[in-house]
């Protein structure tokens, strides 16, 4: 009898403590935070967990009046990892939402097992467009931008500005690169270009002499579409083999960013490239956390510290919305659906319909400023959508093949006929 007593007494102990936990758990807001931590796009990882602190200790840890935790993983840039990282942080850390990833391989598995799981997740910098398109779900937002929303305006720019009719496209051979390029290439065909010549390689790849050494002469220019270590290599050895003297070297949102900046050195001097993101913003929002950032880190940041420090920020203010339910998923997603930021650090922040943001985009130069290299912004798109000059037909534009290594085509004429085609409603 005495040995029952104490099996129940027991058992109730383990129930009360169980609930302590759960009740523990409700109490405070966990956030949990997925980035490439180590390998070959390591620095963005970097950058993204400094962005994260950043904000975490600017709201000294709390958010909609709880305790704020956040959980951080090391995806590795490997899909498999990822998910398993994601797994283990709602399972075994019982996080209310996921911000991450950065890469656009990533972002496709994110958003393919989010929507299995119904678990919120912001992408803090990653591009990939089928996450906020074809394949969205209510339960997946992107706090950064979509690889070709950036890219439509500049494939413009070429034809129209710098008046390029025949260029080569090299490309790493992933998610990403294809959405940046498939929306370069219509913006340029759209603006009276010709012809977009793409050459791939995978990333990972260091030496490119095979490729340079049989680049078409017949052109105008050329276009980078890659992240990571790749890009520093490129661009060695585009200078290596006198290009630079011949031809001007437009870059994809990656290739200029302060993650590489100071490894390109002067080789990254006039590079042009399009982006949500510019270092040399000079609003007062930007400055306020470029200082912080600075203060804290003894660095300037990166396009993941901001995507990361505006997630943070963004998912506290939905928290706030539903005065710190953040267990019941679906009012807390449609509450950060609902939200908007005029002052966010890169400029005003409002979500279509798709969850994707609708902000500026902005024409970058590489320049030296006080001594040290950075993006200025040489031009402003204002309030751009991920669907760019098509956002008058997003039905149309998602009926057509997700971008890839050979959609669209990149032969303007066989381009502007694929798009007609499918979008109808545009006004051409």
């Amino acid at each position: 009898m005495a040995k029952k007593k104490r099996w129940v007494g027991l058992l109730v102990c383990l129930m009360l403590l169980g609930s302590w936990g759960m009740a523990r758990g409700a109490d405070e807001i966990r956030i949990g935070i997925v980035a490439p931590m180590t390998g070959v796009f390591a620095a963005l990882g970097k950058y993204s967990k400094e962005g994260s602190i950043l904000a975490l200790e600017e709201v000294k840890y709390r958010g909609a009046g709880k305790p704020v935790k956040a959980f951080f993983e090391d995806s590795q840039g490997q899909v498999e990892v990822m998910v398993t990282k994601m797994r283990a942080l709602v399972e075994r850390d019982k996080v209310h939402v996921i911000i991450g990833p950065v890469l656009g391989h990533e972002v496709m598995a994110a958003a393919d097992w989010g929507k299995g799981t119904g678990v919120p997740i912001l992408i803090a910098a990653g591009a990939a467009e089928d996450a906020t398109m074809r394949k969205r779900s209510f339960s997946v937002i992107r706090m950064s931008w979509s690889g070709g929303q950036s890219m439509f305006d500049f494939g413009e720019y070429a034809a129209k500005e710098l008046k390029w009719k025949r260029i080569v496209a090299a490309s790493q051979d992933y998610a990403y690169p294809h959405n940046q390029g498939g929306a370069f290439i219509k913006g340029f065909c759209r603006a009276g270009g010709k012809e977009v010549i793409k050459i791939w390689f995978p990333v990972g790849q260091t030496d490119f002499s095979s490729i340079l050494a049989t680049l078409p002469k017949d052109i105008d220019g050329a276009i980078l579409l890659a992240g990571g270590s790749d890009v520093v290599s490129f661009l060695k050895q585009w200078h290596d083999f006198g290009l630079a003297q011949k031809y001007k070297l437009l870059g994809g949102g990656s290739v200029y960013d302060m993650s590489l900046l100071r490894q390109h050195g002067n080789r990254a001097m006039g590079g042009l490239s399009t982006l949500h993101y510019a270092e040399g913003l000079t609003t007062p929002q930007f400055l306020k956390f470029k200082d912080a950032y600075v203060k804290r880190w003894k660095d300037q940041p990166a396009f993941p510290s901001e995507g990361y420090y505006t997630s943070i920020m963004w998912v506290l203010k939905g928290a706030e919305a539903v005065k710190g339910g953040v267990e019941n998923r679906e009012a807390f997603v449609q509450a950060m659906r609902s939200l908007k930021w005029d002052d966010a650090p890169r400029g005003p922040i409002s979500l279509d319909a798709f969850g994707n943001p609708t902000q500026n985009i902005y024409l970058r130069e590489v320049a030296e400023v006080g001594g040290e290299l950075t993006n200025k912004v040489v031009k402003v798109f204002p309030k751009v959508s991920q669907f760019g000059p098509f956002d008058d037909d997003p039905e149309g534009y998602m009926a057509m093949p997700a971008d890839s290594r050979d959609y669209p085509s990149g032969n303007c004429e066989e381009c502007m006929k694929e798009m007609k085609k499918y979008m109808t409603k545009h006004k051409w």
